[in-house]
C-alpha cells in the first residue's frame, strides 16, 4: 500500500463499497494464463479458477486490512439498463439511407456505406463532408426497418473494432481475452463466487436486475452517507468522482492511491460533453459552421467540453438551441447516475441493510479451494479484531483494542513526514526504535517495514 493509503484515517464506523466487477477483471488478467500458463501452472480451467479465487480473497484481505470496515457491500453487476436505454436511443434517432447499391447509415456524426458481397457486407466509413452523397436518398429511422434488418445493422462492425452504430460498451465485444475459460463462463463463476465468499467477510453482495455495479456503488453510498463516519469505495472506475460526498474516499486498488477531484460537478459536467469512450457513449456532435447542415467531422472533446463550461453559456439552452439537446440528454442519463431508475435506486436502497449477524467460519473457504496460507492471512485478522471476521456487534468493544496501535501508527506516521521534509537530518529507524521502550511490542515489526503495511499496524493480537 502506498503512502497516502498507509495513512488514512482509520474509524470505528467505516462502510466499504467493493467494486467486484473491476477487482475481478484486474485478477483474471493478472493471471494471464494464455502466456503465463507454465509460470503459474495453470494448465485447466478449473486451475484458472481455482488461482482466480485465491487472488480474490487476498484482494479482500488486503482492502480489510487496509481500511478496517465495519460493514462490507460487494457491489455486483446485473445487466444494464443502459443497453436497452441506448438500443432505443438510435433506433429512434439514426438514419438509413438505401438505393438499389447499397445502404448508408448516419449516427451522430459517423456516416457508413455498407455494401453486399455474396454472402458478406463491406462496410467504408464516410467523412461528413461527404455526407451529401445520400442525403437525397430514400430514408427511414433505423427502428423502422425489417426486424433482419435492423439486427444486421447493429451487428456490423468497422474492421472488428467499432460498431457502426454506437451499441453500449460495444467496443468491448473484440476486446483481447487471454485467458483459457471462455468469457461467459468466468463472468457466471465471477458473480456467483462474489455471493458465495461474502459470507466470510460479513459482506451484503448486492445485485439488482438491470443495474450495473456503478449504479449499485452510487445508490448504495448516497442511501448509507450519513450512518457512517467514513466511506471507501474500491474501484478503479473515474466515473465514481461524480459523487459528491464529504467524508469520501475512493481507492484505485489498480494503482494503489486514492482517486482525487476537485469539483465533481464539473467532472460530471465535462464528461456528458464528451463523452465515454470505454463505454462507446459519443461526445457531443455539433454542426460545423463552415459547412451548414452538416456536421463537423470530431466530437466536443476534453478541452472543447472545459472551454464550454468555463465560459459560463447555460449549456442546456445552448443545446436547444443549436438542436443537439437530444444528445445532451442521453449522454445526462447515461453517465449522471443520479438518472438511475427510481426502481433500481428503490431496490438497491432495500438491499442496503445491514443486519446482526456473524460471518462463517474462515476455515469454510478450504471448500473453495482456498489454500490454508491465505486462510491463515484472514485468521490473522480475525485474531487482531478486525470487525468483518467478527459479529457485526463488536466494534464498541473490540475498538479499545485498537487504542495502542492507533496511537502508535500516529508516531509512525509523524516519524516518516520528518524523514520525508528532513531528509539529511532526520533519525534513522535504528535510532528511532532505541529511543523507544523495549516494553513495546512492536519494535520487533517496526524495523522490518519502510511504511506500514495497514493503518493499525504490524502487530499479531
Amino acid at each position: 500500500m502506498s503512502y497516502e493509503v498507509e495513512t488514512y484515517k482509520y474509524d470505528t464506523r467505516r462502510l466499504m463499497v467493493v467494486d467486484w466487477s473491476s477487482v475481478a477483471y484486474q485478477n483474471i488478467f493478472s493471471i494471464g494464463s494464455g502466456r503465463n500458463a507454465g509460470k503459474y501452472g495453470v494448465l485447466t480451467q478449473e486451475d484458472e479458477l481455482r488461482l482466480w479465487r485465491n487472488k480474490m480473497v487476498v484482494s479482500m484481505y488486503e482492502f480489510i486490512q487496509a481500511f478496517n470496515p465495519l460493514n462490507i457491500i460487494i457491489a455486483v453487476d446485473g445487466e444494464s439498463w443502459r443497453k436497452s436505454y441506448v438500443k432505443q436511443y438510435y433506433n429512434d434517432n439514426a438514419i438509413v439511407y438505401y438505393d438499389d447499391h447499397a445502404m448508408y447509415t448516419e449516427a451522430d456524426n459517423y456516416g457508413y456505406k455498407i455494401m453486399k458481397c455474396g454472402e458478406t457486407y463491406i462496410v467504408e466509413r464516410v467523412e461528413t463532408k461527404k455526407f451529401s452523397i445520400f442525403r437525397n436518398l430514400k430514408h427511414c429511422f433505423l427502428g423502422q426497418l425489417p426486424a433482419d434488418k435492423n439486427a444486421l445493422i447493429w451487428n456490423l462492425y468497422e474492421k472488428e473494432s467499432r460498431p457502426i452504430i454506437h451499441s453500449y460498451k460495444g467496443k468491448r465485444k473484440f476486446s483481447m481475452w487471454d485467458v483459457v475459460t471462455p468469457k461467459d463462463v468466468w463472468r457466471k463463476h465471477k458473480d456467483e463466487f462474489a455471493f458465495t465468499i461474502s459470507k466470510f467477510f460479513r459482506s451484503i453482495p448486492i445485485r439488482v436486475s438491470g443495474a450495473e455495479g456503478d449504479d449499485v456503488i452510487y445508490n448504495s453510498v448516497q442511501a448509507l452517507k450519513n450512518e457512517y463516519q467514513s466511506i471507501v469505495i474500491v474501484t478503479r472506475d473515474s466515473d465514481m468522482l461524480q459523487i459528491d460526498v464529504p467524508n469520501l474516499k475512493i481507492y484505485d486498488h489498480l494503482n494503489d492511491n486514492f482517486m482525487t477531484c476537485t469539483s465533481p460537478s464539473e467532472y460530471l459536467a465535462t464528461k456528458i460533453l464528451r463523452g465515454d469512450s470505454s463505454d462507446n457513449i459519443q461526445g457531443m456532435s455539433i454542426d460545423d459552421p463552415k459547412n451548414p447542415g452538416f456536421p463537423k467531422s470530431k466530437q466536443i472533446g476534453e478541452k472543447g467540453a472545459k472551454t464550454l463550461l468555463e465560459s459560463g453559456e447555460n449549456v442546456y439552452e445552448k443545446a436547444k438551441r443549436e438542436g443537439w439537446l437530444k444528445q445532451y440528454t442521453r449522454n445526462a442519463d447515461l453517465i449522471d447516475l443520479s438518472h438511475t431508475p427510481e426502481s433500481i435506486k428503490e431496490k438497491i436502497a432495500e438491499l442496503c441493510i445491514f443486519s446482526p449477524n456473524s460471518p462463517d467460519d474462515i476455515n469454510g473457504m478450504s471448500s473453495l479451494g482456498i489454500t490454508q496460507k491465505v486462510i491463515d492471512l484472514c485468521i490473522n485478522l480475525r485474531s487482531r479484531g478486525f470487525y468483518s471476521f467478527l459479529p457485526s456487534d463488536c466494534a464498541s468493544s473490540v475498538n479499545i483494542s485498537f487504542e495502542n496501535e492507533r496511537k502508535q501508527q500516529e508516531a509512525h506516521i509523524e516519524n516518516i513526514k520528518d524523514a520525508m521534509t528532513s531528509p539529511i537530518s532526520a533519525p534513522s529507524i535504528d535510532d528511532i526504535v532505541s529511543h523507544m521502550s523495549p516494553e513495546n511490542d512492536m519494535i520487533r515489526d517496526f524495523k522490518k517495514i519502510d511504511v506500514f503495511p495497514d493503518p493499525l499496524g504490524e502487530v499479531p493480537f
